[in-house]
This record gives structure tokens, C-alpha cells and sequence, in this order.
């Protein structure tokens, strides 16, 4: 709408003010009333009515998607080995191991009795471990494309996580949420 020259105000429905004291109706009419009457007030300006959301640009939003990408693939790779701890503690395994001690060691695995793994359990074993290793390859990819759009990029969002990095504490994981997430809001203080 912006590039057609429409202006479009994007409102926090939590910035609209409610009668807190009595019941009130709730239709669409009336909201729809409400509105407008917020809007008239809006434009004779009232600025501090409610809270405008600043709409990021489709390139900024686009930006964002490898670090959400990476968080998502970090969550399948916990439940996976959470579903391979689970499957061995089914059968009276506790593994403490890392990642790669637990997957080089499947043949050595026994069962409660001292048994080794039956068939079945086995395959899904190993098809739990191929998926997680599927992961995290597909994870160590996008965090080495996300080091170097960090290190390499020219953008806003490239440039506030190179300054936030060199700050005690923060490592490439926040600096580059937090210069994709914000770099396109208009924060006015230091």
C-alpha cells in the first residue's frame, strides 16, 4: 500500500484504549465505531493515542528468515536426541554421552539385561540418528551463511550486529538477532 502511495496505519490492538470499569458490548460495529473515532482523533493530533506498528520493508522481513530458520532446526535437533534418549531409556538405557559418543556407540549399547538392542529398536535408532545428522549439517550450513552475512554483509542489519559483536557478551547468535530483528525500527535513544 506504501508503494502505491496509500497511507497504512498498522495500530497495536494492546495500544487501544478500553473502559476498564464497566461491561461493554462487543460487536464489530461498535469496534468499528471505536475505531474511526480513534482515527478522527489520530489525525487532529492526538499522536500519543495509540502505538503505530512501523511495518518492516518485504527485504527486511526476508532478512530475518535464516536466523529463524537456524533457531527451528536447533529445536528439531534437541528432539531428536531427546526421542533417541527416550527410545534407549525405554529399555532401560541411560546415555549421558555427547552427540557424537552416543552415535558411535549404538553397537555397544546394551539393554537392561545386558542384552544387545533388539531389530527393530535398532532401525528407528538408526533412522533417528541419519535425520539428526541430516540437521545438523543442514544447521552447521546456515550458521556458517549467517557468520558470513555478518562478517561480510553491507546491509543495516550486517552492520549494527558487527558493532553489537563487539561488545563483552555478545556473540554472533544475538548480534544478529538483534540487528535483523530491530535494525528497521526507529529507536530515537542510545
Amino acid at each position: 500500500l506504501t508503494r502505491m502511495g496509500i497511507e497504512n496505519l498498522v495500530v497495536d490492538s494492546s495500544s487501544i484504549e478500553v473502559n476498564r470499569r464497566a461491561r461493554r458490548a462487543k460487536t464489530d460495529r461498535l469496534d468499528a465505531e471505536k475505531l474511526l473515532s480513534m482515527l478522527l482523533r489520530y489525525y487532529a493530533g492526538e499522536r500519543k493515542l495509540w502505538s503505530v506498528v512501523h511495518v518492516p520493508t518485504p527485504e527486511q522481513e526476508d532478512g530475518r528468515h535464516l536466523q529463524r530458520e537456524i533457531r527451528i532446526l536447533k529445536k528439531e535437533q534437541t528432539r531428536q536426541i531427546n526421542r533417541i534418549r527416550g527410545l534407549l531409556a525405554n529399555q532401560g538405557v541411560a546415555v549421558r554421552a555427547n552427540r557424537r559418543g552416543l552415535l558411535e556407540s549404538l553397537d555397544s549399547i546394551r539393554i537392561w539385561d545386558g542384552s544387545p538392542l533388539p531389530a527393530g529398536l535398532r532401525r528407528r535408532l538408526d533412522t533417528e540418528v541419519d535425520r539428526h545428522s541430516f540437521v545438523h549439517r543442514q544447521l552447521l550450513e546456515l550458521e556458517s551463511q549467517r557468520d558470513a552475512r555478518i562478517r561480510e554483509g553491507h546491509d543495516r542489519g550486517a552492520e549494527i550486529a558487527r558493532r553489537l559483536m563487539s561488545l563483552r557478551g555478545i556473540a554472533e547468535v544475538g548480534a544478529e538477532t538483534y540487528g535483523r530483528e530491530f535494525s528497521w525500527r526507529g529507536l530515537k535513544n542510545r
